[in-house]
């Protein structure tokens, strides 16, 4: 009876609901479809909260004078061995210190690193909990990474100019606010032709003032001032070839690690020298 006296206001009201019946505040539409990104990693990590692997919202700063990651790791490798064989690492930088070189044996862990390193800045920049117990991290433009390829035959000016080529791209797009992880660059070349140009790469970073990661056999490289700081990935003392897989901060252990293998497998001077005195008294 009302809308027969208010035949003009009830139409409105019936073209209203004929116009706007599917609709969605774009807001809304936005979160529903985005939260399923969000639903979808709480799953993905629930086995490994599971079996006692930490995870956390990380504190992000604009440049940050300290950053820092605890109990780190690389998901990947996580979700595949689950909490069986999975080793946590720290880091912290504190400024001056911006650039981190990462030196050991092979084998032993320094491309998980700087992988987990990379991981943890992209997760944090898209809102999600990444793989530690508490971590500090600043903000960033873009994350620059040079891992090295395998040599291709196709490459026809080799594969140093590779190198070069490709982190020359780097270091011109880089900026202060950026993140650069380089693994293992000029293995390719000799140690007098890597050390010059690995020199080079590191004054540009150093430059920059962006947080790095650099992944080297050259421990040359750990020691270039004072926004360096050195991290090594230990071994078993009484089992060199056992890999421990635990970085701390520390200097490059240099030639070290093969003076243990050798020693374990008796091939030092000292052990030489013994046994060549012995077949001559003999």
């Amino acid at each position: 009876m009302v809308a027969r006296i208010y035949k003009d206001v009830f139409n409105d009201l019936d073209g209203f609901c004929a116009e706007y019946l599917e609709f969605v505040d774009d807001a809304l539409r936005r979160f529903a479809r985005e939260v399923q990104y969000y639903l979808l990693w709480n799953d993905f990590l629930a086995p490994m909260r599971e079996s006692g692997l930490p995870f956390c919202y990380p504190k992000i700063v604009a440049g940050g004078e300290n950053l820092y990651i605890k109990a780190g790791f690389d998901v990947a490798l996580a979700m595949k061995l689950r909490r069986a064989g999975v080793v946590t690492n720290d880091f912290e930088l504190n400024m001056p210190e911006r650039i981190i070189v990462v030196t050991g044996p092979n084998q032993g862990g320094k491309t998980t690193f700087a992988t987990a390193f990379g991981q943890a800045n992209y997760i944090a920049a898209l809102g999600l909990p990444l793989p530690g117990e508490d971590a500090r991290l600043c903000e960033f433009d873009a994350i620059y990474t040079h891992f090295g390829k395998p040599e291709d035959d196709d490459l026809q000016n080799g594969q140093l100019r590779d190198d070069v080529v490709r982190l020359h791209n780097i270091l011109t797009r880089a900026t202060k606010s950026s993140v650069i992880i380089v693994n293992e660059i000029y293995a390719s070349t000799t140690v007098a032709d890597a050390l010059p140009l690995a020199g080079k790469m590191m004054d540009a970073i150093s430059k920059l003032g962006c947080p790095a990661v650099v992944v080297t056999y050259l421990d040359e490289l750990a020691d270039r001032g004072e926004d360096t700081v050195s991290m090594v990935f230990l071994i078993d003392e009484d089992n060199p070839e056992h890999r421990t897989f635990k970085i701390v901060r520390e200097a490059p252990q240099g030639v070290a690690f093969a003076m243990q293998i050798a020693g374990k497998h008796n091939m030092t001077y000292e052990q030489f020298s013994a046994r060549l005195q012995a077949k001559k008294g003999a």
